[in-house]
């Protein structure tokens, strides 16, 4: 059981280290800082508190979280500000309503992670404590459950068979010749640089792994590149997963290579279009490494 933060801002090392160093407390999603995309991550996700790391933004950027934490009000969402005293004195003057909970940097992850938990703990309503895991008993979960076997189970329907004895590319890279005895190359493509570095230490013994934060240098690096396996994160800002799996398949040099689908939102109607696009699998984050390479194992032989 976890709390879930979304978290937003530039701060990028900061938000790497609620992903690689306070991953036993939190369950962190990122977002960008487009109000729709806020918006978006809010509704699906459902954040016990939005953090914002802010390091020297932009007047815009601040306006769009001031924006945002007025419509958190409405569902009582807690807004947390990790700043230094400059950027706090403009968000101050830009601010309509008063964050919930201040930590003023410099400020060690300890205390952060110590101060965030005393303030959710207390300030969290009983009915919206940290969710159960997928092995719960809620209703939700096993609603997740039951779509995520018809997913397996669509998956070695014999209409899927050719997509899953499929190589991975009908014609040879010649940019760059892999032997039999060379690793398997896998693509992660996920916005959130903490979750790129993650997975990518999981997969890095076993395989050659290449990160992209968007489809659109993922698509860039596939045109004189191969990949035997493509793990994609379903949400992002701009070009979702789905979208990007849509180009994949329009591609004839891409569109066997097979795909799994990450996302750090529980939510049953993400899974049914998921089985409309036929990946091969769907995992839910935080990944777990066994399960993980059991998967890319079954895939890749």
């Amino acid at each position: 059981m976890k709390y879930k933060l979304l978290l937003v801002g530039k701060h990028k090392s900061l938000i790497n280290d609620f992903f690689m160093q306070m991953d036993t407390f939190f369950d962190c999603l990122t977002s960008s800082m487009r109000f729709g995309d806020l918006l978006g991550h809010i509704k699906y996700f459902e954040p016990h508190a939005v953090v914002f790391c802010m390091n020297a933004e932009n007047r815009d950027d601040m306006i769009a979280i001031n924006n945002l934490h007025n419509q958190l009000e409405k569902t009582k969402i807690p807004l947390v500000l990790i700043c230094d005293s400059d950027d706090y004195s403009l968000f101050s003057r830009i601010a309509a309503t008063k964050e919930e909970l201040l930590l003023i940097k410099p400020i060690s992850l300890v205390t952060i992670q110590e101060k965030l938990l005393s303030y959710l703990n207390k300030n969290v309503p009983k009915d919206k404590q940290p969710y159960e895991s997928i092995e719960g008993n809620t209703t939700d979960s096993e609603n997740t459950l039951y779509l995520l076997s018809q997913l397996e189970k669509a998956l070695a329907s014999p209409d899927n068979k050719s997509l899953l004895e499929s190589e991975p590319f009908s014609e040879p890279d010649t940019s760059e010749s892999q032997t039999d005895t060379s690793p398997k190359r896998i693509m992660i493509i996920d916005d959130s640089p903490g979750m790129l570095k993650a997975i990518k230490e999981q997969l890095g013994s076993d395989y050659e792994v290449a990160t992209a934060i968007n489809g659109k240098i993922a698509m860039k690096y596939l045109q004189n590149k191969t990949v035997d396996l493509i793990l994609l994160d379903y949400a992002m800002p701009e070009e979702d997963g789905p979208a990007v799996f849509e180009k994949l398949l329009a591609n004839p040099k891409t569109a066997n290579i097979p795909v799994i689908f990450l996302t750090g939102i529980n939510d049953s109607a993400m899974i049914q279009k998921a089985l409309s696009l036929k990946p091969r699998g769907y995992m839910l984050k935080p990944v777990d490494k066994e399960t993980l390479l059991t998967k890319v194992h079954e895939i890749l032989g």
